[in-house]
């Protein structure tokens, strides 16, 4: 337990000398003695490793010490915490019980009084603090909490020792385990056996007994808390309380009467608030002391804050064991930081042990995740492990099943040191091994305790093992098993027995697998003796244990409702035997509309509705009471109109009916309009309707205390209040309209009518019903492991270490529903991610920001962030502008703003009101804004000490040229042109610049046009920079005084990521400069200058503000290494309110978070690309699984050979449905034609063609942008859009004519004339005055839009043909290129029908 300097206590008891080695530990000297027992330091044979036992003294120990003991180690077993003394094992040799302690080594804290600053004190009393704390929520008592109980470490750490009296709870969780005959002694004498602690009795050390209890009350948490106050008070003062020597009644009466000094008095040089909060837990009145030891640390914790701001105390961990949990985490973040490590340690650990090979999968990878990740975890919790041991226990008992024992944990944790010590260089220093074995100590002994607790049951299982089955074929004994299982359980008993004569028995042998993950899901399995474990297999072949199921269990009941895939492997521990139902039995029974079957899916929706109230309260805690008693009245509504019905069918809850029954259905809905912003249901509330959403989108909340907690975004064919419409409680969620909403309303007595009506629709409904259920359970599930993750990153430290705690447990333990393994394969994904953002967080700088953010608002960040998406897309500007066009007025629907982003209110208030006022005069506060803005800049993109922002013209062109400048590369194109410049200049001495194939012009014309010679760099099949290409022609050039690579961060066209850092650091393995433009990229990209990994520094970044979403005339930003532009300044005084404005827009991306960004677009795109996967004739450029941004580039086939006119397609996309998006081709001659799959030939005749000015036939595409803050609404109207054109778009060709030169499309009709032009505006009398056409229209006309593109499009064709002058005036040679329907030939084929 522990080991200090003193000297060495008296001999041993002959008894005690003769137990030299036991139970393979080996007593090496005795370290001390008190009243009941004495303490050895030992030698654990096993490990090689010195610990603490104690024993109790003398020979035959009697009753009331042996249970005491057994008490002790049983409390200590509950306490897992880093400044609690650990406990390793209990158990007796030759009938002496003994505990097996953690030894650690320093000093008790009885013989440093008076030796130690105030400053020390304080460390060690919130070490202390958080110790007891610990032991109070696990509701032990310490009772005995004074000096010589409390530990020093080498360190300065603090750990509370000796519970030797501690008093825990009359039934505590964890005697569930001690056995039946200790539990019952424990039950049967109200807590604690009678001869243990007898009533009267006085537990303690009378000096550090509080008043109370020597009044006669029992110990409580208050009691601990003034023992631990008179600890710090006597260490502060450098004396006992009340004196050093006094008789015990004088004592007693002191402790009753006399008040203590306050240690203000006593040390003036002592800070007021340590005083002050020593003083306050020293008080009489147990009232006024602190409400709980974890108050006490508060306060504690408070002071170290003031003491730091005061400069009192240096900016280091607040204690000890804070530093060493920093140690440890800042250990294994440059461990884990080398991708090798997995492999590495699982390379030496079966090299050590080969015996343990057989007990991981054949392929690695997938282990080598989840080893990061559990240790992470792990280490994550270090600072406040609360909880933490629990699952790691339960780990451990999970594992028995795989043959891990505690033998192989031992084996793991010397690998784990050795290749730890390689990562330090060798060997960790003194005070890392010291922290690091006390933090393995504590997470080995939790999973040795779960293993030991399994193997027990596991033998238990063995000895069970030659039981025969007691399945019988007796029907009335099974249709009694059938009854008294839930799902059943509404069957009558000659439906009961119908039901028996249809399942047949199985039995299984442990070891055997009962099912297969992925199988047909053919068989419904009910258990009706013994345990089954059920696993699954990740893509990464890891196999995780998720569940168990022993009697009355029931695998496969979801199939009972529809075709599914087996979610998981199920393999026997212990023989089983049960009862197995064909899946095809129970579809005939379907079919041919059995009441029973019927009964069982009715049944099956009530569980279901069961299963979604508690995983709903999975993370959120118990249902707080409702805000209101009723949802918001949606008023009567009206019934369905026809135009209405028709656009449902295609929706996924009705997709599954017949004819006849959709029309029953929809004429019992009733539909309701809802606005933005209403609420549908409240959480709690009464109301028993459900909703099918027909359109828009509906956010989805849950309350967790205070806190609302977004859950989804559901949108059309989704349901909502289903469980209450079922089970009559209370509505689970609450449901908001995310924007303009029709939703359609089933009550009770309409739902009622329906099932009544017929089988048939009974069944149509209630698997409709199921299925929208088991969907919901799949997204309720991954909305838990999303809001887990983002509390790693954005929450306070509880909500960190809870959501740490929950991803862990779903990582090790996963749903085992349908879309379990894609669950559990983005859990440890995202797990690994989010706690390396944890790793790099310090606790405290956190912490106290996080308190600023809760004081500021008690909504969640997740929330937080919805909130501020809804405020950007509302303060858009000209978001519901109309344009008219040839076919009507249009909402404009922005579907590219990569190059330009939109303006925001909000941002161009604050500049109006805040920065032009006071940009007039000296400018002070405006040019301290615009370095605020240049600071924003640099932190943005993680610059460093060597990086300088540079504000440059008006966009990333501008910084190139900027660049270009800096290194002396510019040359005017005219006298280039006139002297040859460039020419001039040894080829060998030019620089050279390597550019990917599909650059942006602004990354493309300033090099070619500099002193550089440019060089191509061609794509691999991935569609990112050929790393092997660009080798070879750095190797080419090698001995140019200059190189340059300057990249795209991702393609313009295909949206695909590069791999900046794999690019980068081989441009510096050959000497070459690392130049990154983020044109396409900068908007939701989280742009890094310095990432982590060798040589992987950029050189310089070329940013573009104004794509941002606010972002409209911000100037282009060059981001350099100090070197590169250290004689450069900037062209020209920037601009500061647009370089201000620069600043404003990375600050809200920030907030907003590249992450939250992301998640969006990456949904949008995936979507996107699902649906265009289903057109044939949408071809869309680059490879589909590849990361990309959410930018998409299509090509429309037209015919077996030819394809829609990329500018054609545009200017439909807007005159039709106010659709802005952008067409573009290849700008870089043969290169930029290998994205379309041409050859060399053919794509220099097309240049040849374009160069002669026949611009229309150049190849290429239109592009799409779905960016973060499109509405639900506006995504589907865009595919839907593009489909319709890729189907029938061609059809209106002749409607248009076509400039050959140009290659610009504009319907005959032309374009009308703009509403308000600026040579409009006149000043008269003083006042400026103009004449204002603009008109809006709100989101919902979109949907008309689309009935009219629909119509115009299912039209005849244009009686007469249209005007020769809207042909493409194509030249003789070059008409063999044209690759595309002209409007000529597109009449020709509609007139004939084509």
């Amino acid at each position: 337990m522990f080991e200090s300097g003193r000297s060495p206590p008296p001999p041993a008891s002959t008894a005690l000398r003769s137990l030299t080695e036991f139970d393979g530990y080996r007593l090496l000297e005795r370290l001390g003695e008190g009243a009941m027992g004495e303490v050895w330091r030992a030698l654990d044979l096993t490990i090689d490793r010195h610990v603490a036992i104690k024993m109790i003294r003398g020979a035959y120990p009697q009753e009331r010490d042996r249970e005491r003991f057994r008490l002790e180690a049983l409390a200590l077993g509950r306490i897992e915490h880093p400044n609690v003394v650990a406990v390793y094992r209990s158990g007796e040799t030759l009938g002496q019980p003994y505990i097996v302690y953690e030894l650690v080594a320093g000093q008790s804290v009885d013989t440093l009084v008076g030796t130690l600053e105030w400053q020390e004190i304080l460390a060690l009393g919130v070490d202390v603090a958080r110790g007891l704390a610990a032991a109070h929520r696990a509701s032990v008592l310490h009772r005995d909490l004074k000096p010589a109980n409390v530990m020093r470490t080498r360190t300065g750490a603090g750990k509370l020792i000796d519970f030797g009296v501690a008093k825990v709870p009359a039934r505590p969780a964890f005697l569930e385990e001690a056995g039946p005959e200790s539990i019952a002694r424990f039950v049967a004498n109200g807590g604690l056996p009678a001869d243990v602690t007898r009533k009267g009795d006085i537990l303690g050390t009378p000096r550090y007994l509080a008043p109370e209890l020597w009044k006669g009350a029992p110990a409580t948490v208050a009691s601990d808390i003034y023992a631990l106050g008179l600890v710090l008070w006597e260490l502060l003062a450098g004396h006992p309380p009340y004196g050093p020597k006094r008789p015990l009644m004088q004592l007693v009466d002191a402790i009753l009467k006399e008040p203590l000094p306050s240690i203000a008095s006593l040390r003036p040089d002592i800070p007021f608030e340590l005083s002050a909060t020593v003083d306050r837990a020293v008080q009489k009145d147990p009232a006024k002391r602190f409400a709980s030891a974890d108050a006490l640390v508060a306060a504690l914790e408070g002071v170290i804050a003031t003491m730091r701001a005061l400069g009192l105390l240096p900016e280091t961990a607040a204690s000890p064991s804070e530093r060493q949990a920093e140690l440890v985490r800042m250990m294994f973040k440059r461990a884990v930081s080398r991708s090798s490590f997995p492999q590495r340690f699982y390379e030496r650990l079966f090299a050590r042990h080969p015996e343990m090979r057989h007990l991981f999968p054949e392929d690695l990878t997938g282990q080598g995740r989840k080893l990061v990740t559990a240790l992470t975890a792990s280490v994550a919790c270090l600072r406040d492990p609360h909880g933490l041991y629990a699952m790691l226990e339960e780990l451990g008992a999970r594992h028995v099943l795989y043959g891990v024992r505690e033998t192989h944990v031992d084996s793991f944790g010397e690998a784990l040191r050795a290749e730890l010590d390689l990562t330090e260089g060798g060997r960790m220093d003194d005070e890392l091994a010291e922290a690091w074995g006390q933090a393995w100590e504590q997470l080995a002994g939790a999973v040795r305790r779960g293993i030991q607790r399994a193997s027990l049951a596991e033998v238990e299982a063995k000895v069970d093992s030659g039981i025969a089955p007691r399945t019988s074929r007796d029907p009335d004994a099974l249709a009694a098993l059938l009854g008294a299982t839930a799902l059943f359980s509404d069957l009558d008993a000659d439906e009961r027995r119908d039901l028996a004569a249809r399942m047949r028995p199985f039995h299984a042998e442990p070891g055997e697998v009962l099912c297969t993950q992925g199988a047909p899901a053919d068989q419904l399995y009910l258990v009706e003796d013994g345990l089954l474990a059920v696993s699954i297999r990740t893509p990464g072949d890891d196999r995780i244990f998720v569940g168990e199921s022993g009697p009355g269990g029931v695998l496969g009941e979801h199939a009972l409702n529809q075709p599914m895939l087996r979610a998981a492997t199920v393999t026997t521990v212990r023989r089983v035997s049960g009862h197995t139902l064909e899946i095809a039995d129970f579809e005939h029974l379907r079919r041919v509309h059995n009441p029973a079957a019927l009964k069982v899916l009715r049944r099956l929706s009530r569980l279901l509705c069961n299963e979604l109230r508690s995983v709903t309260r999975e993370w959120m805690g118990p249902a707080p009471p409702a805000a209101s008693p009723s949802a918001s009245d949606l008023g009567e509504g009206h019934p369905l109109t026809p135009a209405l019905v028709s656009s449902l069918r295609s929706l996924s809850f009705f997709e599954s009916f017949s004819d006849e029954r959709f029309a029953e259905v929809a004429a019992v809905l009733v539909a309701h309009e809802v606005p933005r912003g209403r609420l549908i249901l409240a959480e709690g509330a009464r109301r028993g309707s459900a909703f099918v959403l027909a359109r828009g989108a509906v956010e989805i909340t849950a309350r967790a205390g205070h806190r609302h907690m977004h859950l989804a975004v559901l949108g059309p064919g989704k349901t909502m209040g289903m469980e209450a419409l079922l089970d009559h409680g209370p509505q689970r969620v609450t449901c908001t309209a995310r924007e303009n909403v029709v939703l359609l309303e089933l009550a009770p007595e309409p739902l009622a009518r329906l099932f009544a009506s017929s089988p048939a629709m009974a069944f149509e409904l209630v698997e409709a019903i199921n299925r929208d259920l088991i969907d919901a359970l799949r997204q309720t599930d991954a909305g838990i492991v999303r809001r887990a993750a983002q509390a790693l990153v954005v929450g306070t430290h509880d909500e960190r270490a809870m959501g740490t705690k929950t991803l862990m447990r779903m990582t090790l333990a996963s749903t085992t529903r349908a879309g379990g393994e894609e669950l559990v394969e983005q859990t440890l994904r995202g797990f690994v991610d989010g706690l390396g953002t944890l790793l790099d967080i310090p606790h405290a700088l956190h912490d106290a920001a996080n308190t600023t953010r809760m004081q500021a608002s008690p909504n969640d960040a997740c929330s937080d962030k919805e909130v501020l998406l809804g405020k950007v897309r509302a303060s858009i500007l000209g978001d519901d502008v109309v344009l008219h066009g040839p076919f009507g007025p249009r909402r404009l629907v922005a579907a590219d703003d990569t190059a330009t982003g939109r303006s925001l209110s909000f941002l161009e208030d604050f500049l109006r009101s805040e920065v032009m006022p006071l940009s007039s005069g000296t400018g002070a506060q405006t040019s301290r804004f615009c370095e605020d803005a240049r600071d924003l800049l640099h932190e943005s993109v993680g610059g460093g000490s060597d990086d300088v922002v540079l504000f440059c013209g008006s966009d990333a062109k501008a910084a190139v040229e900027e660049m270009i400048r800096a290194l002396g590369l510019e040359v005017s194109p005219g006298l280039d042109e006139r002297y040859h410049l460039r020419e001039r200049i040894p080829e060998n001495e030019r620089p050279v610049v390597f550019l990917g194939p599909h650059e942006p012009p602004s990354n493309e014309l300033p090099w070619r046009a500099s002193l550089a010679d440019v060089v191509t760099i061609d794509v691999d099949a991935e569609g990112r920079i050929d790393l092997h290409a660009l080798e070879s022609a750095l190797v080419r050039y090698a001995d140019r005084p200059l190189k340059i690579g300057s990249f795209s961060l991702a393609s313009q066209v295909t949206g695909i990521v590069a791999d900046d850092v794999a690019l980068t650091a081989l441009l510096h393995r050959h000497g070459a400069l690392s130049f990154w433009d983020s044109t396409s990229a900068g908007s939701s990209l989280d742009i890094r200058m310095n990432p982590e990994g060798p040589l992987a520094s950029k050189d310089a970044l070329f940013l573009s503000p104004h794509e941002c979403i606010g972002g409209l005339g911000t100037p282009g930003v060059l981001i350099a290494k100090r070197a590169l532009v250290a004689r450069h300044k900037e062209a020209g005084a920037p601009a500061l309110v647009d370089s201000i404005r620069a600043g404003l827009v990375v600050q809200l991306k920030a907030a907003i978070g590249t992450d939250t960004l992301r998640a969006r677009e990456d949904d949008f795109v995936k979507r996107a690309l699902a649906s265009f996967r289903t057109n044939e004739k949408i071809w869309v450029l680059g490879p589909a699984e590849d990361e990309r941004l959410s930018i998409v580039s299509i090509v429309i086939r037209h015919g077996p050979d030819q394809f829609l006119h990329w500018n054609f397609v545009v200017a439909l996309l807007n005159d039709l449905f106010g659709i802005q998006a952008r067409g573009g081709g290849p700008s870089a001659g043969p290169h930029g034609h290998l994205i379309l799959g041409i050859d060399p030939e053919p794509s220099a005749a097309f240049a040849e063609a374009v160069d002669a000015g026949c611009g229309v036939l150049r190849l290429g595409w239109f592009r799409i942008h779905f960016n973060a803050f499109m509405t639900e609404t506006v995504f589907l109207y865009i595919v839907a859009a593009i489909h319709m054109i890729a189907h029938d778009g061609w059809k209106l060709l002749p409607m248009y004519r076509c400039d050959a030169a140009t290659g610009r499309w504009t319907h005959v009709a032309g374009r009308p004339r703009p509403a308000l032009r600026l040579k409009d505006l006149a000043y008269r009398g003083g006042e400026l005055e103009y004449r204002s056409m603009r008109t809006s229209e709100p989101e919902s006309a979109l949907a008309a839009y689309l009935d009219e593109a629909r119509a115009l499009l299912a039209s005849p064709a244009v009686e007469g043909p249209p005007d020769p002058n809207a042909e493409p005036d194509i030249p003789e040679a070059f008409q063999h290129l044209r690759w595309f329907p002209t409007p000529l030939s597109a009449w020709r084929a509609h007139r004939a029908g084509r």
